[in-house]
């Protein structure tokens, strides 16, 4: 047991002592598309390995449209960037779109991780692609502030989900009320939808989360003028020093404030 934890503590530290920064790598190592803009569709699978090893692949004959930045927000953005098209971005769009964008929703890929995760995982593969640390950090902020939020697909509805969730309570609590509940089938099947319960329990911890980060109702002066305190704040810090838990936090007192109809004002 204390090896199992002492493993686990070392991996855990690991994860949150890695730079934000760190190296992911692209297979191949361009991105190959044809079509005609401004939509263009990946004619080979292309895949994105993050710094922790996992894989994100945006499977051929995924469209895609540049850097996947909400339009609102793009005028603010192109001067960083030059165009949509910009080569250090390719590989970080196409997979983003794959993950995200609308036009993929038929994708094998699509929605098919947790949005905070697809967004981070852009912010990587746009470092993967040579962009500028505090570049990629405010086009984090753009695609969280304005861009989709999207629950993992999961084969149920939310209020599907729902139903399911409370059924699993109901069997779960039956089981464990029941006189003689003591044969290996009755203990195996309680098994069962207890782990059904705590699955349909994060699910919905998940859809919870992303009514927390919505901004949908937002209008678009405040997430304008909200991101621009956002690109403020990431100037005045050093890039190579910022962390996820930082730029969340922050990033998270933002997307409050606005649910609220007010502008966080940060530190420059």
């Amino acid at each position: 047991m204390k090896s199992w934890f002492l493993t686990l503590l070392l991996l855990t530290s690991y994860y949150w002592a890695m730079p934000s920064y760190a190296q992911g790598t692209f297979r191949p190592t361009a991105v190959t598309v044809g079509g005609k803009l401004p939509r263009l569709v990946s004619t080979t699978d292309f895949t994105f390995t993050d710094p922790y090893g996992r894989n994100w692949t945006a499977p051929a004959g995924t469209i895609t449209d540049g850097l996947s930045i909400p339009s609102i927000l793009l005028p603010f953005v192109l001067p960083l960037i030059g165009n949509v098209w910009a080569t250090e971005y390719q590989g970080a769009a196409l997979v983003h779109d794959a993950y995200c964008a609308e036009a993929n929703k038929k994708g094998a890929s699509y929605a098919k991780a947790k949005w905070m995760d697809v967004h981070w995982m852009f912010f990587q593969a746009c470092i993967a692609g040579k962009a500028p640390v505090a570049t990629a950090y405010t086009l984090y902020s753009a695609v969280i502030i304005g861009g989709p939020k999207l629950p993992m697909q999961t084969g149920q509805n939310a209020k599907g989900l729902l139903n399911t969730y409370q059924k699993s309570i109901r069997r779960s609590s039956e089981l464990a009320s029941q006189a003689g509940d003591h044969s290996a089938q009755e203990r195996q099947e309680r098994k069962k939808q207890q782990e059904l319960f705590e699955e349909q329990a994060r699910q919905l911890a998940d859809t919870q989360s992303i009514l927390d980060w919505r901004t949908e109702t937002v209008s678009d002066s405040l997430k304008v003028a909200q991101f621009r305190e956002l690109e403020g704040f990431i100037d005045s810090q050093d890039a190579q020093k910022l962390t996820r838990p930082r730029i969340d936090s922050v990033l998270r007192a933002a997307v409050t404030s606005l649910q609220k109809g007010q502008v966080l004002n940060l530190p420059e």
